[in-house]
């Protein structure tokens, strides 16, 4: 007869099997970070890490575009429509938005002075959640 393992995790997170500490998995992204160390990815992921609001949705933005060449080659990719993104850079930087979080306080940005729609924030996210996932799988 086999004894049973008796597998636990503690309030930290650790996983134990009879008190033995278990190694974390490291998932695939863990490890190619490792092996590349890939600054933009990095440099993503850290910006993602809080609640999204204007500033960090922009900077991942401002990074993605950095590590593709800039504005016109991202759009070249195609990863989300070019509208969206000038509704996501048009609503990041309007006044209209400071209070929430925008990047800007002067009237020379503002949602007044354009024809689109401003972006709401959770649509934001949503256009950034599916730009990184595409870039991501460039990176891999």
């Amino acid at each position: 007869m086999h004894a049973q393992a008796a597998f636990a995790v503690t309030i930290s997170g650790q996983a134990t099997i009879d008190g033995v500490p278990v190694p974390a998995t490291k998932r695939p992204l863990d490890v190619g970070l490792e092996q590349f160390g890939d600054a933009y990815v990095a440099r993503v992921l850290d910006l993602l890490a809080g609640q999204p609001d204007w500033m960090s949705l922009y900077k991942v933005l401002d990074v993605v575009e950095d590590s593709v060449g800039g504005e016109r080659a991202l759009e070249a990719k195609g990863w989300v429509p070019a509208t969206s993104l000038k509704r996501l850079t048009l609503t990041a930087n309007a006044i209209e938005t400071a209070a929430s979080g925008g990047r800007h306080a002067t009237g020379k940005y503002s949602l007044a002075k354009s024809r689109l729609q401003p972006l709401p924030l959770d649509e934001a996210w949503d256009v950034v959640r599916q730009m990184v996932r595409s870039w991501l799988m460039t990176r891999a």
